[in-house]
């Protein structure tokens, strides 16, 4: 017993420390030490527990999340006199929800940047295709700042910029020999190609490729109000296939009526209900078809905020889900959920009171949050097929198609 730390009586014992060195504690100093350390455990439990409960809260957690997700500005007044007017009227279209959904947007900008081209002067001392850059790159700004850009638009954009840098290019080359006139007309060549083969010839694909999917006798399910989906749904009633269409509505966007008027002015069988009725709607459904505002490179379908529910439904039931898109709104980032990136809707969408109505809702306390995202993130493992110009194909070859000019 005599062996342990010198000048110590025969009860001592060693001790780890922490760090993994032996520190001499008597057999009285140890209960002391036992008590010292249950105390600071103690304390450092309650600390946690107390930070957890003070910072953590659902609500903060939620806030968090979508605090870097930008916003429509539907009282944004564009300030842009050096710019063709019809951008400025653009900008309060895009801000007051006038033109939506991704197909008509991008269509909208183009146009629109049509008439920019069509109308821009070179200012001296420069050339066509910086200036004209450097011009692009305001008018994109104030769009912007109305409406946070699509995907589709934002590879319109860059589809064009990629254009005017290989005309820098040219021009460094000739000296700007070519002439500024045969320039803009190679700028609006560019504009006529994009809207006539990845939109116009992008359509008529899709719905050629998506009427082969329909069988007589179908119940298709839909949601939102894709153009892409409609005009695949008339193109399949018009070549005499028999079906129907269940068409399920969710606020706050509340677009089913839109296409649910479409689909029957052209004779389309429609069934309509609103999202709370989608198990009702699902039990004789044989198909789902949605449209998208962008698919993501790992096979992740932005669409219209509860078209996640409605392809969860279908996948439980092993009903098969199509989703019809254009390539232009591929895109090669990935995405796993929502919140990365995504787009938030004002509140008065979400709380839509009638005049008179008191309550929580109209006294809007600081502790309550309205939570209102624009889309959904529907993950590649619920849909069967993407519906493109270049057929059906699968979630995971998004990549293989992506827009790079």
């Amino acid at each position: 017993g005599g062996g342990g730390a010198s000048g110590g009586s025969g009860g001592a014992k060693k001790v780890e420390k922490s760090g993994g060195d032996a520190a001499s504690v008597s057999g009285g100093d140890k209960k002391a030490l036992a008590a010292v350390a249950d105390g600071s455990s103690k304390k450092k439990s309650e600390g946690r527990a107390s930070t957890t409960s003070s910072s953590t809260s659902p609500r903060s957690v939620l806030k968090e999340s979508v605090s870097h997700l930008r916003t429509v500005n539907k009282c944004y007044i564009p300030n842009a006199s050096s710019l063709h007017p019809a951008v400025e009227r653009l900008a309060v279209d895009y801000a007051r929800g006038t033109t939506s959904g991704a197909r008509e947007r991008v269509y909208s900008l183009l146009r629109v940047l049509r008439s920019v081209v069509e109308t821009f002067e070179v200012p001296t001392g420069t050339t066509y295709a910086h200036a004209l850059t450097s011009h692009l790159n305001q008018v994109v700004h104030v769009l912007d700042k109305a409406r946070p850009m699509g995907i589709a638009m934002g590879n319109a954009v860059r589809s064009l910029k990629t254009h005017l840098a290989r005309m820098s290019h040219e021009e460094g080359q000739h000296g700007g020999g070519a002439g500024d006139e045969d320039y803009r007309g190679k700028t609006l060549m560019h504009i006529d190609y994009f809207i006539r083969e990845k939109l116009d010839a992008a359509l008529e694909s899709i719905v050629k490729a998506g009427v082969g999917l329909i069988e007589h006798g179908d119940v298709v399910v839909t949601h939102g109000a894709s153009q892409s989906v409609s005009a695949i749904l008339i193109k399949a009633r018009d070549s005499g296939l028999k079906f129907s269409v269940v068409v399920v509505d969710s606020r706050p966007s509340c677009e089913g009526a839109k296409i649910l008027r479409h689909l029957s002015a052209h004779g389309v069988d429609c069934t309509f209900t609103a999202l709370n009725g989608l198990s009702y709607a699902m039990r004789h459904a044989t198909k789902v078809l949605v449209g998208a505002a962008a698919c993501m490179g790992n096979g992740v379908v932005l669409s219209r905020v509860g078209s996640s529910a409605v392809a969860h439904a279908a996948c439980a039931r092993k009903i098969p889900v199509y989703v019809a898109a254009e390539t232009c709104k591929f895109h090669e980032r990935v995405q796993l959920d929502a919140t990365v990136f995504n787009e938030l809707g004002c509140d008065d969408d979400v709380v839509r009171l009638r005049p008179g109505v008191d309550g929580v809702l109209a006294s809007r306390p600081a502790n309550l949050t309205i939570f209102n995202v624009t889309y959904d993130a529907v993950p590649a493992a619920c849909v069967d097929a993407i519906i493109c110009e270049a057929g059906a194909i699968k979630p995971a070859e998004v990549l293989c198609y992506v827009l790079h000019s």
